[in-house]
C-alpha cells in the first residue's frame, strides 16, 4: 500500500501544481486540504469513485513470478497445449494470493477452442503485444465452433450475479441512505468486518413511477427487474449499524422500495488471476460484416481482484475486454481496435461491462473502430466503472451508460477525435429496447472531445455532473438525441481544473485516511 499511495501523491503534486480553478461543488477545502463536497437540495452529490480498480487502488499491479514456460511449436491448434500447461499452474500452492505467472514465449498460436484461467492465483503473460511473430506472443482465434465463443474466459465462468447468500443472513436495511452514504442501519446485526455483502434495491412500481418508468416507450414494468444492487466489504460495526468501503451510487428511499443486505457467499470466488504482455487476433473470412467467428477476446466471469494489463485485442465481435460478475479489476495499458461485426447494437463494445461488473478501472488504455468504446452494458447492476486517462478515435458510437439506470460511472480525462456525440450520460429514450435513462449519478470530468460534444442529463430522483470539460458540453436536445432536463454542466471549456484527475485526487484522499 506504502507505493501505492506514494504514487498517487506524487502524481497529485505535479497535477496540483499547474491548475488554478475549482467546482463550486468539489474542491479542496483550505484547512483540510482534502476535498469537500456540496449536495444538491435532493440530497445529490458527486460520490467517491476511489475503490475502483485492482484491489480498490490500494496496491500496484503485482509482478507475479514466473513459474512455468512454453515455447511455441509448430501445431494446427494450440489450445490443448496451452491449456494442459495452465492447468498445471493451476494446482501449484498459493503464496501471497499467487501460485505464479505461465509465460508463453515468442510465436503465432493458434486457438480453436477457448482458454479457461478458472484457478485462483494464475497470471497468463506473453513476450509482447506487437505484431512480430519473433519476439511477440500472438493468440490467433480462428474457426466459429463453438458458434461466437470467448477466446479466454478468467474466472469461475458463472455470471451468477452474487446470488449465493450465507444463509439466514438477508435483513432489512432500516435508514433511508444518499448518493455517498456508507453507513447501514441493519434490522439484525449478522455482519462481521471483512464481510462481503450485497445490498439490493428491488424493482417496485413507486420507485418507477418516481424515475418517470424510465422516461420511455414502452415503458420500464417491475417485470423488467431492474433492481439496483452493490456488491460491498464491510469495514466497521457498531452497535446495529454497519460501515461499507465504498458508498452507494443511488438514494435508496424506503418509502419507494425496500432495500435489503445480505452476507454473499463467495466461497467458490475466483481470485488474484491476470492476463498480460500479448496480442489476441481473433479472425474472420467473410468481411468486415461476418459474425462467424469467436466473439469475446478476453471475457473475466466470475472473477474479482483481477487485472489485464500490456494487451491488444483485434477482430472481436463484442468486446475486447469484458465484465461479467466481476469486482476489483484493473485494465490498464490495453489496446482493442478493430472489431468485425454488422455495426448496430450488442456490438463492437470494445471494453464493456456487461453485467454485474463493479470497482472496475480502465486506465491508460486505448479504444478505436467500435461503437459504444468505454460502456456500461449491465443496466443497475453496473456501477463504479472509472475511465481513466483513457483514449478513443475512429468511433461510430458514444461511450456512455447504456441502458437502465447504471449508476456511478466516471469518465476521467478521456480524450476523444470523435465529430459527434462522445460522451453520454443520458437517457437514450426509446433506443434499444426501452433503455431509458442509461446512467445516474455519474460525472464526465476534464474530458476532451474538441471536434465533437458530450451530453449530460439529470434523471428524475438523481443528478449527472460534467465539469470541466472541452467540446460542446450540454443537455439540450442537440447534442443529445432526446429531451431531458439538463445535468450540472460547471467550467466547460476552461483550462486548469482542480484536481485535474477526480479519481486520482480521491484515491489519494482515501489512502491518507487509511
Amino acid at each position: 500500500m506504502k507505493n501505492a499511495i506514494l504514487t498517487a501523491l506524487c502524481i497529485f503534486a505535479i497535477i496540483h501544481s499547474v491548475i488554478s480553478w475549482q467546482s463550486s461543488i468539489v474542491g479542496y477545502n483550505a484547512v483540510s486540504k482534502k476535498l469537500s463536497y456540496v449536495r444538491d437540495a435532493e440530497g445529490n452529490v458527486i460520490p467517491d469513485f476511489s475503490t475502483s480498480g485492482y484491489h480498490s487502488g490500494e496496491r500496484e499491479l503485482p509482478n507475479v513470478s514466473q513459474v512455468k514456460t512454453l515455447s511455441w511449436v509448430e501445431m494446427t491448434d494450440h489450445t490443448n497445449y496451452i491449456q494442459n500447461a495452465i492447468n498445471e499452474v493451476s494446482i501449484l500452492p498459493i503464496s501471497s494470493n499467487f501460485r505464479g505467472a505461465l509465460v508463453l514465449g515468442p510465436g503465432r498460436y493458434i486457438i480453436k477452442g477457448s482458454l479457461y484461467i478458472n484457478a485462483s492465483g494464475v497470471v497468463l503473460r506473453g513476450s509482447g503485444q506487437g505484431m512480430n511473430d519473433n519476439i511477440d506472443t500472438i493468440l490467433e482465434a480462428v474457426d466459429n465452433t463453438p458458434d461466437q465463443r470467448d477466446v479466454i474466459i478468467a474466472g469461475s465462468g458463472d455470471n451468477d450475479r452474487w446470488r449465493a447468500q450465507v444463509k439466514s443472513t438477508k435483513t432489512n436495511i432500516l435508514n433511508d441512505m444518499d448518493v455517498g452514504d456508507k453507513i447501514i442501519t441493519v434490522q439484525k446485526q449478522l455482519f462481521s468486518v471483512g464481510d462481503t455483502v450485497v445490498i439490493t434495491y428491488p424493482t417496485t412500481d413507486a420507485w418507477l413511477q418516481s424515475v418517470q418508468y424510465g422516461g420511455t416507450d414502452p415503458q420500464w414494468t417491475v417485470n423488467d427487474q431492474i433492481s439496483i444492487q452493490y456488491h460491498r466489504i464491510v469495514t466497521a460495526t457498531t452497535g446495529n449499524t454497519i460501515t461499507i468501503n465504498a458508498p452507494v451510487f443511488n438514494s435508496l428511499r424506503k418509502n419507494l422500495s425496500q432495500p435489503t443486505i445480505y452476507k454473499h457467499d463467495n466461497t467458490n470466488r475466483i481470485n488474484h488471476i491476470g492476463v498480460e504482455d500479448l496480442r489476441i487476433v481473433i479472425k474472420s473470412n467473410g468481411g468486415p460484416s461476418d459474425e462467424n467467428h469467436a466473439w469475446n477476446a478476453l471475457s473475466f466471469t466470475g472473477a474479482e481482484h483481477v487485472f489485464v494489463r500490456r494487451c491488444t485485442m483485434t477482430g472481436f465481435g463484442l468486446a475486447g475486454v469484458e465484465f461479467q460478475t466481476v469486482t476489483y479489476a484493473t485494465v490498464d495499458s490495453v489496446t482493442a481496435e478493430k472489431p468485425v461485426a454488422q455495426t448496430t447494437g450488442g456490438r463492437m463494445y470494445n471494453f464493456c461491462l456487461s453485467d454485474a461488473a463493479q470497482h472496475i478501472l480502465i486506465k491508460n488504455s486505448h479504444a478505436r473502430d467500435g461503437r459504444h468504446h468505454y460502456v456500461s452494458n449491465g443496466s443497475a447492476r453496473v456501477s463504479g466503472m472509472v475511465v481513466l486517462n483513457c483514449t478513443c478515435s475512429n468511433i461510430n458510437a458514444a461511450s456512455e451508460g447504456h441502458r437502465r439506470w447504471s449508476t456511478g460511472i466516471l469518465y476521467d480525462n478521456l480524450k476523444s477525435d470523435y465529430d459527434n456525440l462522445a460522451i453520454g450520460i443520458y437517457t437514450r429514450g426509446t433506443m434499444g429496447p426501452s433503455h431509458g435513462w442509461s446512467a445516474a449519478n455519474s460525472v464526465v470530468w476534464n474530458s476532451r472531445v474538441p471536434r465533437g460534444s458530450i451530453c449530460v442529463q439529470k434523471p428524475p430522483t438523481a443528478q449527472n455532473f460534467g465539469i470541466g470539460c472541452h467540446g460542446v458540453v450540454s443537455g439540450n436536445k442537440q447534442p443529445c438525441p432526446f429531451e431531458a432536463q439538463q445535468g450540472f454542466i460547471e467550467g466547460s471549456n476552461v483550462e486548469g481544473l482542480e484536481p485535474s484527475s477526480l479519481y486520482l485526487a480521491q484515491l489519494v484522499d482515501r489512502l491518507n485516511n487509511q
